[in-house]
């Protein structure tokens, strides 16, 4: 990732971007103690010129924001927004160490959707060190709603953290998961990025569960949507763009 933190480097990297045939960014940072990823104001602005000038497909990651802030990505023209929708007290004190509850991720969500911002809700599955719990009332609260795009990831144990020693769900916890997703929702369904690597059986399980996407999906995928004979459609952007 790049820092263009600074006043014009993210409007400079976006036409630079453009002039390359490039088709478009992910504005992203780490999230501070309030939950809120810490963007400057200029950069809601350099956003809705790039959104002017270019024809740049911009995804942007918030976090927890209020309502000025929410007002200033609505303004910015952004083309998404993807979401982190963690609803439970336990997980987001515990493990995001938040002083947050699970009302304040449903606000923010409903406050950019009540502005027109095209909010793409990420279920992280096993983020309560492995255990699928709360991710059922996400789906819950997500039915019913007019969202295009809902993106299942799942737990990585990655080496040097505290959740090293955690496994991912079960892969029938995870379909079982999926299988209401499918059901419940009414939106393409994206299995994305963040997951455990050489997951080709899961991915081939989702597909078969109704997902219409698979981000970066593994070989032995491919060749079984070639054998079956469907065809791919290839896209090199985010797993929230469609």
């Amino acid at each position: 990732m790049m820092d263009v933190s600074r006043k014009g480097e993210l409007y400079k990297l976006g036409t630079e971007l453009w002039g390359k045939h490039g088709k478009g960014l992910l504005v992203s940072g780490g999230c501070g103690p309030s939950g809120a990823v810490a963007i400057p104001p200029h950069i809601f602005d350099e956003i809705r010129l790039l959104k002017e000038e270019t024809g740049l497909l911009i995804n942007l990651h918030c976090g927890l924001v209020g309502e000025k802030t929410a007002s200033s990505i609505s303004r910015s023209g952004v083309d998404k927004v993807s979401f982190d929708l963690v609803y439970d007290d336990e997980t987001i004190q515990s493990v995001l160490h938040l002083d947050r509850r699970k009302e304040h991720f449903l606000d923010t969500m409903m406050m950019l959707i009540e502005k027109g911002v095209d909010v793409v809700p990420h279920i992280l599955a096993g983020l309560n060190r492995g255990r699928i719990s709360w991710e059922h009332d996400a789906i819950d609260v997500l039915t019913g709603m007019d969202i295009d795009t809902v993106v299942l990831l799942i737990l990585i144990p990655t080496r040097g953290t505290p959740f090293e020693a955690y496994d991912p769900p079960p892969v029938n916890d995870i379909m079982d998961l999926a299988i209401r997703m499918r059901r419940d929702l009414k939106g393409r369904l994206v299995l994305g990025c963040m997951r455990p690597k050489r997951s080709s059986d899961l991915e081939i399980k989702l597909i078969k569960a109704g997902f219409d996407g698979v981000v970066l999906p593994g070989k032995a995928t491919l060749r079984w949507l070639v054998s079956q004979g469907h065809t791919i459609d290839e896209k090199g952007v985010c797993c929230c763009i469609d």
